[in-house]
């Protein structure tokens, strides 16, 4: 009986650890009859989905990585599933685990159908698995993993995201969706590694994993969160690539200065907004009468009624934001650190024909604007 598991998310559950704690394991999980193939890169399995599904369902460092050539993102998502079956067909593993978040919601770019019909041939049983965390939760964690890498994180948005992603799995011959709680009190031993194992692989797995040593997910303060928003803001209206490693560079500076300065907390939401955010998915009965999932409604607050989810753009508008060590942070980040932000840009001085003079200057716009807001000249 050949099983495959085909981890898809959702986003921002714990799937970076459960990835690394599945790679860290490999060699043993082999000895298992379990195989989770090695990547391409990273810990995870997501170059495939532009295999699957298209260019567009590509994750936006992959397509950085190839300057946005759409031939060489769908030929590296070809390797990568080809990789998988090679080492299907080399160890003839009983359970092959395929982890990649991006396959959640990626039925916007292509076919699920086209998708599964794929995937049978190798595998007696497929499995669909997916963790979903409460609607609060998620977006206030995707909202701060957006602005560690510099994206838009967007304001929250009515619909029924999870349903649409999940739903063209249902009721497919052959097809198993398993759809679990991302929440520390329902999960087996309050985590997701030992969770997944419990519920779908073996005690000699779970026995034998390597878990990873540190976390692989670190909060920053609602403090950081508005300089590295405004950071964003100054820097993205460019749509020079290169800008998105200088802000990345910036943004570790911020964060190794929040982890330093005393006081900092996870963010809160500010009253009201946690129940908007919770009001504006559209699913939730469904995921109740489909999966027995239930997520507490979050406190609602008349402050909140005359507010709409466009209002919600800004860090400040979602969450508190302590003045005074917002200030503290903004002079904590200290100029002479700010150097190495120029280095990022030397690999650039021969691009195009512009003198290097006038390249010098566009290319170390960050650093100024950085410097400004950081109060240090």
């Amino acid at each position: 009986m050949r099983r495959l598991i085909v981890h898809i998310g959702q986003p921002k559950t714990g799937t970076t650890t459960l990835q690394s704690a599945l790679l860290l394991s490999r060699e043993v999980l082999l000895e298992e009859g379990i195989l989770y193939p090695l990547p391409i890169a990273g810990n995870n399995h997501a170059h495939v989905a532009s295999h699957f599904f298209g260019y567009e369902a590509a994750q936006f460092h992959i397509k950085e990585q190839h300057r946005e050539n759409q031939g060489a993102v769908l030929a590296e998502g070809a390797i990568a599933w080809e990789n998988i079956l090679f080492e299907m067909q080399t160890h003839h593993p009983r359970t092959t685990i395929i982890s990649a978040e991006n396959l959640f919601g990626a039925q916007s770019f292509g076919n699920v159908d086209a998708f599964i019909a794929e995937l049978k041939p190798y595998a007696d049983e497929l499995h669909f698995v997916a963790y979903i965390r409460s609607p609060a939760d998620h977006y206030l964690s995707l909202h701060q993993q957006s602005l560690k890498h510099g994206a838009l994180p967007g304001e929250p948005r009515k619909g029924s995201h999870n349903r649409n992603a999940l739903e063209p799995y249902l009721n497919v011959n052959g097809v198993f969706l398993h759809v679990h709680p991302f929440d520390r009190d329902k999960m087996h031993g309050g985590d997701i590694v030992t969770d997944f194992f419990v519920k779908h692989l073996t005690p000699e797995a779970l026995h034998a994993v390597t878990r990873p040593q540190t976390d692989q997910n670190t909060s920053i303060s609602a403090e950081a969160m508005v300089i590295l928003d405004h950071l964003r803001q100054k820097q993205l209206t460019s749509k020079l690539h290169y800008y998105r490693q200088h802000y990345r560079e910036a943004a570790r500076l911020v964060m190794h200065a929040d982890n330093d300065l005393p006081g900092k907390t996870r963010p809160k939401y500010r009253p009201g907004v946690a129940r908007m955010i919770f009001e504006a998915h559209q699913d939730l009965d469904w995921l109740e009468t489909t999966f027995g999932l239930q997520f507490r409604p979050p406190d609602a607050d008349p402050a909140a009624d005359h507010r709409t989810l466009s209002d919600l753009r800004s860090v400040r508008a979602l969450c508190h934001v302590d003045e005074t060590r917002y200030q503290q942070l903004r002079r904590s980040v200290p100029s002479p650190h700010i150097a190495p932000l120029l280095s990022a840009g030397r690999k650039f001085k021969k691009a195009g024909k512009q003198p290097v003079r006038t390249l010098r200057r566009v290319l170390t716009l960050p650093i100024r604007r950085l410097r400004k807001l950081t109060g240090k000249t």
